[in-house]
């Protein structure tokens, strides 16, 4: 999280600093170095970890804004809005979450159901129902985002299959074109 703060932070034409950050581990003996780079409202022991900013401080503009980046952004904002009607159902639930999860690596089933309010069985279960499984819904919506890395940025395929959580680019290479029936060359062209 220091990371994201500091580059964050770098990246705009101003400093900034998170409203409130929480930490789900004990603190520190020292804590003043949490202090001196998430600023006066760091909490430890909370239910989960998390970066909490203030509406004028996601407006700050970027010094090298990416128009690729953002519509991809856009995109995948879109499709998350989307996928949640009136009362969002399991499935639409569990996109949005897998996606989420992706930006922390390869999205555990553990911490999905945890944060989705179920244990891991009842996830499961709840799928078969619906005749998918976890698994089948993180390789989907991990190809999508592929897609979507591949058509619309200039990153690279290891960085894309860094992101994504694929053990290196061979492993992802497989992986698209055994979902896709590309190459991810040949995707992007």
């Amino acid at each position: 999280m220091a990371c994201l703060i500091l580059r964050g932070s770098k990246a705009t034409v101003k400093d900034w600093l998170p409203r409130i950050v929480e930490f789900r581990y004990p603190p520190p003996a020292d804590p003043s170095e949490y202090l001196r780079i998430f600023g006066p409202e760091v909490h430890f022991d909370a239910s989960r970890d998390a970066i909490f900013l203030d509406k004028e401080t996601l407006e700050i503009p970027m010094k090298d804004s990416d128009t690729a980046l953002n519509a991809i952004i856009e995109r995948q904002a879109s499709l998350l809005l989307n996928a949640i009607p009136g009362e969002p159902t399991l499935l639409a639930n569990l996109r949005v979450m897998v996606r989420t999860e992706f930006h922390h690596g390869r999205p555990k089933i553990e911490s999905v159901a945890k944060a989705m309010g179920m244990s891991c069985r009842s996830l499961q279960r709840q799928l078969m129902l619906l005749g998918t499984s976890y698994q089948t819904v993180v390789q989907e919506e991990g190809i999508a985002m592929a897609k979507d890395y591949l058509n619309s940025t200039s990153l690279s395929v290891a960085e894309i299959a860094m992101i994504l959580g694929y053990s290196g680019p061979s492993a992802f290479h497989r992986a698209f074109s055994k979902a896709t029936g590309f190459h991810t060359r040949t995707f992007r062209k």
